[in-house]
């Protein structure tokens, strides 16, 4: 099944009878996608099911690569965070002048 339809599946009510309750939201993880394909991002937005907020590779979120992902999510109100708290290395001894804890 594609992405939307799992979303879904996360997102709609249980069965009948179901003891725990639905699944109050869902965030899109891109972040182990170096293309940053906004496919599945698009799909959910086409199908009406819309992620609380997607997650992109920290070394593309400020970048030509994950632009894409990035506006598409801002344009629908759904948050974006950076997949790598170290932004693909940007943030290192290199960058800061200090050595890495």
């Amino acid at each position: 099944p594609g992405v939307a339809s799992i979303v879904a599946f996360m997102l709609g009510p249980l069965e009948e009878g179901a003891e725990e309750g639905k699944v109050k939201a869902v965030s899109l993880d891109l972040s182990g996608d170096n293309t940053c394909d906004p496919a599945p991002l698009r799909e959910c937005l086409k199908a009406e099911f819309k992620p609380k907020s997607v997650v992109v590779p920290g070394m593309h979120a400020l970048t030509r690569v994950g632009e894409r992902v990035v506006a598409d999510a801002m344009r629908a109100g759904i948050a974006v965070y950076a997949g790598d708290a170290l932004l693909g290395g940007l943030v290192s001894e290199r960058y800061l002048g200090i050595p890495a804890p």
